[in-house]
């Protein structure tokens, strides 16, 4: 992470920008513009404390939702 500078994540957002100016041109041109994916960012302890949490709220909300779902049953017929 020590090698993420803010003139790298500049430089990352514009690659990213140009690659959709790109892809509306083509668009405006008639052609069927190509998927675009963002360039890789790091991922830090928020980031990953924030996805925990967003998972933990989903499985929450089925576990109320769709109680069945997350019952596992310990008898099965034999």
């Amino acid at each position: 992470m020590s090698e993420w500078t803010p003139e790298l994540e500049r430089l990352t957002d514009l690659y990213d920008l140009v690659n959709e100016v790109i892809r509306v041109l083509v668009a405006l041109k008639g052609g069927k513009p190509g998927s675009s994916k963002p360039l890789p960012r790091p991922v830090t302890a928020l980031d990953r404390a924030r996805a925990r949490r967003r998972q933990s709220r989903h499985r929450s909300l089925v576990a109320r939702v769709l109680p069945h779902t997350t019952q596992h049953s310990s008898t099965s017929p034999a």
